[in-house]
């Protein structure tokens, strides 16, 4: 967990552009799952386990859980295929 708030430190709140770009998203998006950052906000950070990363992790990039298009698009289907 400690890398993941370095990096959040890193990249967000020690870099004025960073704040910046959330700022703006803060305030562009209406719903609360454009608004958050990718990386979560230092109290989440500090909260989450790494349990709860690995479940996380289990649930959204699980093979079965892995978007198609892409193999659509390399087989000549295209998106509408």
């Amino acid at each position: 967990m400690d890398v993941i708030r370095e990096e959040r430190r890193m990249r967000t709140d020690d870099s004025p552009a960073g704040k910046n770009v959330e700022t703006l998203n803060i305030k562009m998006w209406d719903k609360p799952f454009n608004k958050a950052p990718v990386i979560g906000y230092m109290n989440d950070l500090h909260t989450l386990k790494a349990d709860d990363l690995r479940a996380w992790y289990k649930q959204w990039y699980a093979p079965q859980q892995r978007h198609t298009g892409h193999r659509r698009r390399r087989e000549g289907q295209g998106n509408h295929g």
